[in-house]
């Protein structure tokens, strides 16, 4: 039986992503000089969605030359981490505002959240994002009060595809893997949700779509293309797991 349905956030209940990479196009622009928003960040963001802010924020130094433009000495940051903080301080106060988060939320993926749980059901939210900016989006969208449990990327040791922020999540819900249901939007997210054992529907986005069907070990029977499918598809994911199929 399933007891509780736990969620992404970023690209699943609100299109977060698009924001996130659009805040590093903003720094990279600030940092390196450049007339406009540098579009290298967001085809960057777009090749690792749904990995750790930690990932990201390394590739982009990397990728993007950043090193030398992000040591910040005083503070004792590596680059990785003071390009974090400049991306988030754009995100929170250009990008990624109250507003701005409600304009992109996936209003397909809440009622799910809200039927589930209407439906009794334990609802939660294990995200690659830090708790606080976590609890900071789902205040925005007005979760808060629908929501068990809040597990950012700051609360466990190994980011996705590790399993370990879903296995937390089902173990503070008192749930088994068999008595969850999560849903994605990432192939990282899906490698997570796999090796948790639990099952899972995928919802694509205009950011994930390409590369969910590029990804052939990815079983499309439980991947959405379709918002309006949603409801349906995650009626027949229960169906499916509760009788064992």
């Amino acid at each position: 039986m399933i007891r509780a349905v736990i969620f992404d956030l970023d690209g699943t209940l609100a299109e977060t992503e698009l924001l996130k990479a659009q805040a590093y196009a903003l720094v990279a622009q600030s940092l390196l000089g450049l007339p406009q928003p540098d579009a290298r960040a967001v085809d960057i963001y777009k090749r690792l969605v749904g990995s750790s802010d930690e990932t990201v924020a390394r590739t982009m130094v990397q990728a993007l030359k950043l090193g030398a433009v992000t040591r910040n000495p005083t503070a004792g940051h590596e680059p990785w981490q003071e390009l974090h903080r400049l991306r988030t301080a754009a995100y929170q106060t250009k990008v990624g505002t109250p507003d701005a988060i409600r304009s992109q939320a996936y209003k397909h993926n809440i009622a799910v959240l809200h039927e589930q749980r209407q439906a009794g059901r334990l609802t939660a939210v294990a995200t690659s994002s830090y708790q606080s900016e976590a609890e900071r989006v789902l205040g925005a969208l007005g979760l808060l009060g629908e929501l068990d449990l809040v597990l950012g990327r700051d609360r466990i040791l190994r980011p996705k595809p590790d399993p370990e922020i879903y296995m937390v999540a089902m173990s503070r819900l008192g749930v088994q893997p068999h008595e969850a249901l999560i849903v994605e939007d990432s192939p990282v997210g899906v490698a997570a949700a796999t090796a948790s054992g639990a099952p899972w529907v995928c919802v694509a986005n205009d950011f994930t779509r390409s590369a969910l069907k590029a990804r052939r070990y990815i079983d499309q029977m439980w991947v959405i293309y379709e918002p309006a499918k949603v409801r349906q598809v995650v009626a027949r994911r229960i169906r499916a797991a509760e009788s064992g199929a």
